[in-house]
């Protein structure tokens, strides 16, 4: 599923301001996964996070939870250096409330 395919929650309306923010949020997360262990950890996530919570990378903006429980039941000790890099990715923006909020739950 690419980031920009639209959200299974049709009813829920997005500024364009929202959907940049989701991106931004769904691209670092998967160009950090990518870049540390390649496609086998990006699929791993994408496939737990499908059978266990029904939801994509792409919904985890709007639940940041999922993700986090999903690297830590996936990877364990390695669960703090993937949300450090990606941290340190998001910091590179000057962002909203909501990317702090995502970042702050880790």
């Amino acid at each position: 599923m690419s980031i920009l395919e639209k959200d299974r929650d049709h009813s829920k309306q997005y500024t364009y301001e929202d959907q940049m923010k989701k991106a931004l949020v769904c691209f670092t997360i998967e160009q950090t996964l990518l870049e540390i262990g390649g496609m086998r950890m990006l699929s791993a996530v994408d496939k737990v996070l499908e059978q266990k919570y029904q939801c994509r990378i792409v919904d985890c903006y709007e639940n940041p939870q999922f993700f986090h429980e999903t690297i830590k039941y996936l990877f364990q000790d390695l669960h703090t250096n993937i949300i450090k890099k990606i941290n340190d990715r998001l910091e590179d923006f000057i962002y909203p409330k909501q990317i702090l909020e995502f970042i702050e739950k880790s």
